[in-house]
C-alpha cells in the first residue's frame, strides 16, 4: 500500500467520525502523526475539497468533494451536511433565521435552515417552494435561473435583473409579514448558482445600520461558502 495515501485516508476518516471541527494538532495527537505531517496532508486534502479548512476556527472537518462521494445516491442530504455549519455559524453571529434555497430538478427547495427559538417559522427542509418570488431567497434563485421565471412578467424581470446587478435581494414587509429578508447567491466554479442563502428578521429591530451588517454577513458568508464548494467542482470538471 502506498503510505500517504493510506494516511490521508485514514485522517479522513477520523474527521468524518469525530463529527466536529478538528484543529492541526489535535488530528495529529487522535492519529499518532507528528503536527508537521499532520498538516501536510489536510493540507492536500483540503486543496482537494476533501476537507475543509475554516481560517477563522483554524480548523478543519470533512469537505464538499467526500460528501459528494457519500451521498452520491441522495444530493439533498449533501447539500445539508456541506452548508449546515455555514448556516448554524450565520444563525449564531446574526441570531436571525437563516435559510439556504437549492434548485433540484428544475424547483427550487429548502435545503437547510436554523432559526432562533422564537424565531420566524421556515419550511421544512426537502420542500419545494411554491411561489418563490415571495423570498429573498426565491428571488436569488430566479435570477440566475431564468428557466424557473414566469413569462409575461415584466416587473418581475426587471427585479430580478436589479438582483444581479447588485448581487444580492432584499424584501420588506411582504405581504404585510412585517419581515426583512436579504439573500445572495452561493457560486459554483462554473459561475452558476445553485443555492441561496438568505437570512430574515422582524422589520421593526432593523435600522439602517444593522441592515447594512446583515447584508455584508449574508454576502461573506455565500463567498466563504462557494470558495469551499470550488475544489470539488474543479475536481469534476478536469476528470470530465
Amino acid at each position: 500500500m502506498i503510505q500517504s495515501v493510506e494516511r490521508a485516508l485514514h485522517l479522513l476518516t477520523l474527521l468524518a467520525a469525530a463529527g466536529e471541527p478538528l484543529g492541526v494538532r489535535e488530528v495529529a495527537r487522535r492519529s499518532g502523526l507528528t503536527v508537521p505531517t499532520a498538516q501536510n496532508l489536510l493540507k492536500t486534502l483540503a486543496a482537494s475539497g476533501f476537507l475543509h479548512f475554516d481560517s477563522r476556527e483554524r480548523n478543519y472537518r470533512v469537505g464538499f468533494a467526500a460528501l459528494l462521494l457519500a451521498d452520491a445516491a441522495d444530493p439533498m442530504a449533501c447539500i445539508r451536511n456541506f452548508a449546515h455549519p455555514f448556516v448554524e455559524r450565520l444563525h449564531r453571529e446574526t441570531r436571525t433565521t437563516v435559510a439556504l434555497l437549492a434548485v433540484w430538478q428544475g424547483k427550487p427547495m429548502v435545503a437547510d435552515w436554523c432559526e432562533p427559538e422564537r424565531g420566524l417559522a421556515v419550511r421544512s427542509c426537502g420542500r419545494i417552494v411554491g411561489n418563490p418570488f415571495q423570498l429573498a431567497t426565491g428571488r436569488v434563485l430566479l435570477a440566475w435561473h431564468p428557466e424557473l421565471v414566469p413569462e409575461g412578467d415584466g416587473e418581475m424581470l426587471d427585479t430580478l435583473r436589479q438582483i444581479r446587478a447588485e448581487g444580492c435581494a432584499v424584501t420588506e414587509n411582504i405581504g404585510g409579514s412585517g419581515v426583512l429578508a436579504m439573500a445572495a447567491p452561493v457560486f459554483d466554479a462554473c459561475g452558476g448558482a445553485p443555492l441561496a442563502l438568505g437570512c430574515s428578521a422582524p422589520l421593526f429591530q432593523m435600522d439602517a445600520a444593522a441592515k447594512m451588517r446583515l447584508r455584508d454577513a449574508v454576502q461573506a458568508t455565500a463567498r466563504e461558502m462557494g470558495g469551499a464548494m470550488l475544489p470539488a467542482w474543479q475536481a469534476a470538471i478536469q476528470a470530465e
